[in-house]
């Protein structure tokens, strides 16, 4: 199964990594370079280290019987995962060499353990030299006599500048030929399209779960309500008539949604298998796609009217509320 991962710097999507894989990929939008391993726990050490951090070593099973070892240094006492639990772990990296530790994600449990963020490290080291410079002119202008406030302010000025060029200038961006970069472009934007798709079609499926346990709390209160006295409760079972085929009416474009959600899912996944771009899509399959889109955009109009039909019967929104309590 692939993980959809995005960018940390940027949120963008970034990748589809398969399990038990390491796979490296730049961001067009921001040009950081990722290193994002996917695999299960093999096993995993640690050790204290000082009286608040503990080094750790996690083991991932890769590929065919190969191990890639992780290695970081938290303050913290546990980690949360097993032998067998899936694991992500995202650095960044300049050029071909790993440039620091984001994040361990436990697909299995849930838990993420920050370690760090995009650039932390190229800020470290802007800081430190921004702070030189500031120290030297500085240093400088305290040594002018006449108009030192102007030379003071002077000197901050410039270490500021300095700060942000050296800081720009250390973080771990990429240069990316204008080729590659078109298609890396391409590649998320297909990605983009894809999460989105993918989002729609599970609040379909959650739809359709509503709408059943709708249907069988309306069922079951008809049913009762015609073994006791359909004359006494004919205002609420015509109320429960009009609230099943609104429903009714509900199910169908929910199924609608479900499977045409599913059919742009597997569009996607073949121009992303075959490395195509959004702009070069064939003559007959971008149009087809963003048709396909444009009328699931119009039943998710229809969708939310429905909602809101069934929200203004107020018998039905009563008998529904009561029956949840």
């Amino acid at each position: 199964m692939e993980r959809l991962i995005e960018c940390d710097r940027c949120r963008a999507p970034l990748a589809e990594v398969p399990d038990r894989s390491v796979v490296q990929t730049v961001c067009a939008t921001c040009r950081f370079k990722f290193q994002v391993i996917n695999g299960p726990l093999a096993n995993k050490s640690g050790r204290q280290v000082g009286s608040h951090q503990r080094d750790y070593e996690l083991r991932l099973e890769i590929g065919d019987r190969q191990l890639e070892i992780v290695r970081f240094r938290i303050a913290r006492d546990h980690l949360p995962a097993r032998p067998g639990d899936e694991i992500v772990v995202v650095h960044t990296m300049r050029g071909k060499q790993l440039e620091e530790l984001l994040y361990v994600r436990n697909l299995t449990t849930g838990d993420i353990i920050r370690v760090g963020s995009p650039g932390d490290r190229a800020e470290r080291s802007a800081n430190a030299l921004g702070f030189l410079v500031a120290a030297v002119s500085i240093g400088v202008a305290m040594t002018i006599e006449q108009y030192r406030l102007v030379a003071l302010g002077g000197a901050a000025v410039i270490s500021y500048v300095a700060w942000l060029w050296i800081d720009r200038r250390l973080e771990p961006k990429h240069q990316l030929s204008p080729e590659f970069a078109e298609s890396r472009q391409a590649t998320q934007g297909l990605l983009e399209r894809k999460q989105a798709c993918d989002a729609g079609r599970l609040a379909a499926v959650q739809s359709l779960a509503e709408n059943e346990a709708h249907r069988e709390r309306l069922i079951a209160l008809r049913r009762k309500m015609s073994d006791v006295d359909i004359d006494l409760f004919k205002p609420r079972l015509d109320a429960i008539d009009r609230g099943l085929m609104t429903l009714d009416r509900q199910r169908a474009v929910d199924i609608a949604l479900r499977d045409g959600y599913e059919r742009a899912v597997k569009i996607l996944d073949i121009e992303l298998e075959a490395g195509a771009a959004a702009e070069q899509l064939g003559g007959d399959v971008a149009p087809l796609l963003l048709s396909k889109l444009d009328e699931l955009r119009a039943l998710e109009e229809q969708q939310a009217d429905l909602k809101r039909e069934l929200q203004a019967n107020a018998e039905i929104e009563k008998l529904l509320h009561e029956r949840g309590a």
